[in-house]
């Protein structure tokens, strides 16, 4: 059971590969201490200091997801908050659940197939009031439904879009995974809320190169400001309406497989490298206010977390083994507020309390640890991080 969890997680993590060619350039900016977006480079250190989880948790809370015959559930990634109900979607059927901030099953919404009311598969999902918004990727288009899953309305983007993120102002799409790119060639487009008077940003330089699509949407939110990644590129943007500037460069030097050119227009190397290399290929920032949580892959296997101190830089490597020596399978998802967001195994939340002070971990109301352990459902746990003296 928990190398299929295992499995579900990581493949949550890397979903699908199409190859072309890629680039990566950081721009240099003046850094204004007072300024909590101005530019950052940060030296990636591999061998930092190794730390229990444990010894980084200054507290964590914890929400016990209700397994009824409606929600049973695996793979659970991209867990959303939205007023005083929380959803989110599993890889095993395409659906989206809804549970209340208490963790009780309120619905699930599954309208996949190839109908005009139907989505193919669910890319990036939001609320907007009372209605939900699914981007379906296939089919480039935007459906509407009601929380009971009636179909409401569909609208066509006029880019074909790999992520999409809406914004007080229109949209944003990620357009980079084109295998043949057009003569404006750039990573992503802003349209307004209209879906009209696109606005293209950051201009590549070659054909793009190794193009991977994730469930991990490379649009994120810190504050009213919106986060890009390409997956490929070593650059985290920040953008607001019409501007794009350079947020943070994370420096793994030769650690950082696309650090060698030749390796982005030669396909097969590429692919061959990223098995053998034993280098950093891909990596997810979840840049909070004060910490940076950071997984990153080598392998195909597994994954590896960090946490970045954002004001000193200092970092260190989480050792997520349990006292018998067993990884806990961790999914990382979001920041709310000064939390980080993480979905875990109920198979191992007890060996992530069980070096805890009782003091540091609590349970929303009708949670708990013995509930939890009895479902096959995995637990939300935000944490609350500190960094070792």
């Amino acid at each position: 059971m928990k190398s299929l969890i295992h499995s579900t997680y990581l493949f949550g993590f890397i979903s699908l590969f199409i190859f072309s060619a890629c680039t990566g350039s950081v721009e240099q900016k003046e850094e204004s201490p007072a300024d909590a977006f101005a530019f950052r480079s940060y030296q990636m250190n591999l061998n930092a200091p190794q730390v229990k989880l444990s010894e980084l948790i200054d507290e964590i809370h914890i929400v016990q997801l209700e397994e009824t015959d409606a929600s049973l559930l695996g793979g659970v990634s991209n867990v959303k908050l939205h007023e005083d109900f929380i959803y989110f979607s599993q890889l095993q059927d395409n659906a989206l659940y809804f549970f209340s901030d208490q963790g009780k099953f309120i619905n699930k919404i599954n309208r996949q197939g190839e109908g005009p009311e139907e989505y193919q598969a669910l890319g990036a999902y939001w609320m907007s009031g009372d209605t939900v918004k699914v981007f379906d990727r296939p089919k480039n288009k935007i459906l509407s439904y009601n929380l009971s899953g009636d179909f409401l309305a569909s609208q066509s983007l006029p880019r074909a879009a790999a992520h999409v993120l809406p914004t007080q102002t229109g949209y944003w799409l990620d357009i980079s995974h084109r295998l043949v790119p057009d003569s404006a060639q750039f990573e992503i487009v802003h349209l307004n809320k209209n879906m009209e008077s696109p606005e293209s940003h950051l201009p590549a330089n070659s054909t793009f190169g190794p193009t991977l699509m994730t469930s991990n949407n490379n649009f994120k939110r810190l504050g009213e400001k919106v986060l890009y990644k390409h997956n490929f590129k070593d650059t985290l943007y920040a953008v607001q309406d019409d501007k794009v500037d350079p947020f943070i460069h994370f420096d793994f030097g030769n650690e950082y497989l696309w650090s060698d050119k030749d390796l982005r227009t030669n396909i097969n190397a590429a692919f061959e490298a990223m098995q053998k290399a034993g280098k950093v290929w891909l990596f997810q920032p979840y840049v909070g206010e004060k910490h940076i949580f950071l997984s990153y892959t080598s392998d195909f296997e597994s994954q590896k977390l960090m946490v970045i101190d954002r004001e000193t830089g200092n970092m260190v490597r989480i050792d997520n083994e349990s006292s018998e020596g067993e990884p806990l399978l961790i999914a990382p998802n979001s920041w709310d507020g000064e939390s980080f967001l993480m979905i875990l195994s109920s198979l191992d939340l007890a060996g992530l309390l069980e070096p805890l002070d009782p003091a540091q971990y609590s349970f929303e109301e009708g949670s708990s640890l013995e509930g939890i352990e009895s479902s096959e459902n995995p637990a939300l746990v935000w944490v609350k991080f500190k960094m070792p003296n």
